[in-house]
């Protein structure tokens, strides 16, 4: 089967999406496969970025203010320099540097590189230069080596996997600074099944697996964790229509923390708790949250670590955000206990007293 790195803007944003990046992007249709690639294409590490600020003079009228009625302004051309070192070519040049745009810092459609990072950058030419955003399929290395791979082998001429996909260990930043910290999980048993029959495959070194020669069909895709982990995804995809499919797979720990949370005369609340992960004493912006209801509360899935508790109050059906108490009963947040979890550590029956 024959590929091509073309023109295709829109990426698999649904399945290895950033939070972080909130440009309206518009996502593929069921069971589709449509892989980030573009004119350019490159990996490469950020060493300088620079705002160009062009933003049009904001004409006023004789009150000193714009009003309804005055003419829209005119539009704003600013943009964020990028100057990357370039690694590895894919597709659209061959120099050691190259200048990549991306939108302000305060447009919803910039890309937050960081200078000393690598990327793997999807970008196309817009009034002559190279641009980038977060629908193009930009992201950092780390989670992108299995898409690497894949681009790889279509540079080569040998074309692309019908499937292929990362094993990662379970990140709780969903972050850029958090996927850049992906780690690949070596040994997974990767099945693809379907009505004509059932195909195997173990993820390499890095994390990252491959099938090749698949018949055409919907495969129902699932990996086998390992002893006292869980998988927490189980893919369906239509494979064989001239694209290849990602599937990717977080492998996820058995630690848990159960507990209750009342107010200073017992009776039970409602509201959010958070764990936020903490290193050296200070929030790494790893965090799980988890409803709180008549006064119970269980978090799953909890990775080595330790967390500190943090809980807001619902009142009137509502979060109350700016009244977050911290275990095990204080608004002090320096004065928090720290919860620490192990490898599957179960941490149960916690009393949360809201002063």
């Amino acid at each position: 089967m024959a590929f091509s790195i073309r023109l295709t803007v829109l990426a698999t944003i649904g399945l290895w999406a950033t939070d972080t990046l909130a440009c309206s992007c518009a996502g593929p249709g069921p069971n589709r496969c449509v892989l980030p690639a573009s004119p350019v294409s490159f990996v490469g590490k950020a060493i300088s970025k620079q705002a160009v600020d062009l933003r049009p003079a904001v004409p006023l009228n004789n009150r000193g203010r714009r009003l309804a009625t005055d003419p829209p302004l005119p539009r704003d051309e600013s943009y964020i320099a990028v100057v990357f070192q370039v690694s590895e070519w894919f597709g659209g040049g061959s120099e050691s540097t190259v200048v990549v745009r991306t939108d302000p810092a305060n447009s919803s459609c910039t890309y937050p590189f960081e200078v000393g990072h690598d990327y793997l950058v999807f970008a196309y030419t817009h009034e002559g230069n190279l641009r980038t955003d977060p629908c193009a399929g930009t992201r950092p290395v780390a989670p992108e080596l299995a898409l690497i791979h894949q681009l790889r082998s279509a540079r080569a001429g040998t074309g692309m996997a019908d499937m292929f996909g990362m094993a990662y260990v379970q990140r709780l930043d969903g972050s850029l600074a958090g996927l850049e910290k992906s780690e690949g999980v070596q040994g997974l048993i990767v099945t693809a099944k379907s009505d004509r029959g059932e195909y195997e495959t173990v993820t390499s070194a890095d994390g990252s697996y491959e099938f090749w020669a698949l018949p055409s069909d919907r495969y129902v895709i699932t990996a086998q964790p390992p002893t006292g982990r869980y998988v927490t995804a189980v893919r369906t995809l239509d494979v064989g229509r001239g694209t290849a499919c990602r599937a990717d797979f977080q492998v996820s720990y058995d630690g848990r923390i159960t507990g209750s949370v009342t107010n200073s005369q017992g009776q039970p609340l409602n509201g959010t708790i958070g764990a936020d992960l903490i290193e050296a004493g200070k929030a790494t912006g790893g965090s799980m949250a988890t409803r709180v209801t008549d006064g119970r509360f269980e978090f799953k899935l909890v990775p080595p670590g330790r967390y500190r508790l943090r809980f807001w109050p619902m009142v009137n059906g509502r979060n109350q955000s700016d009244e977050a108490s911290y275990y095990p009963g204080t608004r002090i947040e320096s004065a928090a206990a720290e919860i620490e979890i192990g490898d599957g550590t179960h941490v149960d029956g916690l009393q949360f007293t809201i002063p």
